[in-house]
């Protein structure tokens, strides 16, 4: 991201006048159109030398590009710079560029995305983060908001970049308790008559988050006389051990370049070379024809095949001892000096709240991606999804090694009214079965929160009887142990969170939506009420919710946090336009909104166009509407296959609700008639951003953007 910043000249600043004294005109026409917030940004680091700008510190800025063929890390620069109050990473990035250590670097969502060496070497992040640049601080991994373009530069701390990989592309440090744990496979490679011999062949699709290694086949294997490492492959794949293999001459022979996994997800080797099949013999590097497709195979030897990457794409093991050597830079990196003095909020009428929905929902159409499948469905518009594509991914989440892509996979389904049991891998096993039985899916606190939303899914898409409330004691024995281990995971103040003792804004929101289907069970009020208090504790000033980052929360809220909370708030019945309302006057949906790019096409994280961030804002947009439509609680999760969650009255591919009526809202109880009460919340995030404005005015808060 790029960093923010704020220009005394704007025509923002200019206007500040006008706007205040049409506050009131403006909350008046609310009660006929409405409106809402988002935020309007200028933005530009600067850069002087040292005797333009009074230093306020030290930063040292590493950017490490892999390790090299010896182990040791690829310095790209490892100085320390001056820097001027106000100043943040990006500046220092900046300045980095200004002194001729790089030649360009760019951010995207807030994080760096691509760095030029000075010798013009680029290194851009994958479309699908394969490759990337990983950042940490203080020689910690970055968390939250830590080292992202628009955080400000503090004394003494050290900022390091690494080019790293997902799954880490490098080979196990230790090949030989993999091989002894070899089972024996009844194929025979070569032909029909072994001769006795054996060989063993492993592959390793990288190094798991817990630095485990990912294991695609571990297999010894009888072959006949003659036999080729082509023809381990060959038993391989007819075994069921993997689907599909492809060798090609590199340049060096005929090597390994692609191992389509059991279930389909296909690896192959990077056109560049920066991701490859490395090939190793009996535990150790292979040299020569070792490894490769026409070699002779011999009895008791092993042959592994690790997928790897060049540059090593792995972070330096030893941070400190680099930082330790950091030299003098020149230059100091400066921010425009304005800070947050010129962030006024800027109101979204209800016209521009209509066409941030519809512009979103029509960037969707011809989507594969589960969670845009879902969203489309909910709003009424599951015909713009491609189905087939949506099914090949599901079928390739069998074998993923993402710890919720199965989850996802069946709550995209069964929001398209696909019943996921159906959906199969070769041996027969369906994305249902394999949610219980592939531990990983399950082995983190937001893997067992969306595995029980995704059974509860399953269930009602299977059966018609099935009902959108079950309490715990119906549910399934798998459903039950999942109960069990998240309640037992609650924490002392409330909330839900990844690690720590404390309440996660994020986890403890995806918390109160899975177990909001079980409500009716006292365990489940309990906790429930519980985590909404600990969640309506983490409320910012602004209505948001923030990331949690070492030891403690953000200053400010974010909208992915803020989107989650949405989502939850939604799920048992609380608007969160309306209610939770802080001293500001803003709302949850109005801090959401805030969040809003200028030309309503999608939604901002740390001040650049995210499509994780428009999508997760606009999943919770279709939850409140969802909310509003029906007039009750609404689990988008579950009830998107009902498709009621479009804007009312809106075209076709503008968020409609496909129900062949008007497209009203739904009644909710009271004589207050649907446009009345649509009118009426839109009144409400409206009087929120005028409140916003009139308060964030003369404060001018530290805290708050």
């Amino acid at each position: 991201m790029n960093r923010t910043a704020y220009s005394a000249s704007s025509p923002i600043r200019s206007n500040q006048t006008i706007l205040m004294r049409l506050g009131a005109v403006i909350l008046a026409l609310a009660l006929c159109v409405g409106a809402v917030p988002r935020s309007a940004f200028a933005e530009g680091p600067g850069i002087s030398s040292a005797a333009d700008e009074q230093v306020a510190g030290t930063a040292t800025l590493t950017i490490v590009y892999g390790l090299g063929m010896d182990g040791s890390p690829t310095i790209v620069v490892n100085k320390t710079y001056g820097f001027a109050d106000g100043a943040t990473v990006d500046d220092l990035f900046a300045a980095a560029k200004a002194a001729g250590d790089i030649k360009d670097y760019t951010f995207s969502g807030g994080y760096l995305s691509s760095v030029t060496t000075s010798g013009g070497a680029t290194a851009a992040n994958e479309a699908d983060y394969s490759l990337y640049w990983a950042s940490y601080k203080n020689e910690a991994y970055a968390s939250g908001t830590d080292a992202q373009g628009s955080e400000k530069l503090v004394d003494a701390v050290s900022y390091q970049f690494a080019w790293a990989s997902s799954p880490t592309a490098t080979a196990p440090a230790d090949w030989q308790p993999l091989v002894d744990d070899a089972t024996e496979s009844s194929q025979v490679a070569g032909g029909s008559v072994s001769t006795g011999d054996a060989a063993t062949l492993t592959i390793v699709g990288g190094i798991d988050y817990d630095g485990e290694p990912i294991v695609v086949a571990n297999k010894t294997y009888r072959f006949a006389d003659g036999a080729t490492v082509d023809d381990l492959f060959a038993a391989a794949k007819a075994a069921g051990d993997i689907e599909d293999y492809e060798f090609e001459d590199t340049g060096y022979g005929p090597s390994l370049v692609a191992v389509t996994a059991k279930g389909g997800s296909e690896v192959h080797n990077a056109s560049n070379g920066s991701l490859y099949w490395a090939a190793y013999k009996d535990c150790r590097y292979a040299g020569g024809v070792e490894g490769q497709k026409n070699e002779a195979l011999v009895n008791e030897v092993t042959y592994q095949f690790a997928w790897s990457s060049y540059p090593t794409a792995v972070a330096p093991s030893d941070w400190a001892a680099i930082v330790a050597a950091a030299g003098e830079g020149s230059g100091v990196a400066t921010g425009s000096g304005s800070g947050d003095e010129a962030y006024f909020p800027i109101d979204l009428d209800s016209a521009s709240y209509g066409r941030l929905f519809g512009s979103i929902a029509a960037s969707f159409a011809g989507t594969a991606d589960p969670w845009e499948a879902l969203d489309l469905a909910a709003i009424g518009n599951g015909s713009a999804v491609d189905r087939e594509g949506l099914i090949a991914e599901a079928r390739a989440a069998l074998a993923s090694l993402d710890r919720t892509n199965i989850q996802k996979a069946i709550l995209a389904l069964t929001a398209l009214g696909i019943d996921a049991s159906t959906i199969a891998d070769a041996d027969g096993t369906s994305l249902v079965d394999a949610l219980g039985s592939t531990p990983m899916a399950t082995e983190s606190i937001n893997g067992k929160l969306f595995a029980l939303l995704a059974y509860r899914a399953a269930a009602r898409g299977a059966s018609a009887d099935a009902t959108l409330s079950s309490a715990a004691s119906t549910a399934s024995g798998v459903e039950e142990t999942l109960l069990e281990e998240v309640l037992a995971s609650q924490k002392p103040d409330g909330g839900f969170a990844y690690s720590g003792s404390s309440a996660d804004a994020d986890v403890t929101a995806m918390a109160i939506a899975a177990l909001a289907p079980y409500r009716g069970d006292a365990r489940i009020e309990s906790a429930l009420e519980s985590a909404l208090a600990a969640l309506r504790g983490l409320q910012r000033e602004d209505g948001g919710f923030p990331m949690t980052v070492a030891g403690g929360y953000e200053d400010r809220s974010n909208v992915n946090s803020t989107a989650m909370a949405v989502i939850a708030l939604a799920a048992v019945g609380i608007d969160p336009a309306s209610s939770w309302v802080v001293e500001s006057g803003a709302t949850p949906m109005s801090a959401l909104l805030s969040f809003a790019d200028s030309s309503q096409a999608g939604f901002l994280y740390g001040g650049s166009a995210n499509e994780m961030a428009t999508e997760q804002g606009f999943r919770a947009m279709a939850a409140y509407q969802g909310l509003k439509n029906t007039g009750a609680a609404y689990n988008v999760y579950l009830q998107a296959v009902d498709g009621v969650a479009g804007l009312p009255g809106a075209a076709d591919g503008e968020g409609s609700v496909a129900d062949g009526g008007s497209g009203g809202l739904a009644q909710t109880g009271d004589p207050t008639s649907a446009a009345s009460a649509a009118a009426l919340s839109l009144c409400a995030l409206a009087g929120a951003a005028l409140a916003l404005r009139k308060r964030s005015r003369p404060a001018r808060p530290s805290g708050v953007r």
